[in-house]
């Protein structure tokens, strides 16, 4: 699940994530573009596994997580 639409489920959710990381909310917006790095294992931990680390990253112009694609030419 996406970082943001965890975020859009319930009400509130903005507010205890803030509070969970001692930051303010305004921070905590700034995340619905990319979670940063050190904080995601432990997000992932807070929202009880709901958002997975591909829902943290930033999406690309295509909507899709970068190098997700195992299929493309060098992908894997």
């Amino acid at each position: 699940m996406r970082f943001t639409d965890w975020l859009d489920a319930e009400p509130g959710r903005n507010k205890a994530v803030a509070v969970h990381f001692g930051l303010m909310p305004s921070a905590i917006t700034h995340w619905r573009r990319a979670v940063p790095r050190n904080r995601m294992h432990e997000l992932h931990v807070f929202t009880q596994g709901a958002v997975d680390f591909a829902g943290m990253l930033p999406r690309s112009r295509s909507g899709l997580v970068p190098g997700a694609d195992a299929s493309e030419p060098g992908g894997g």
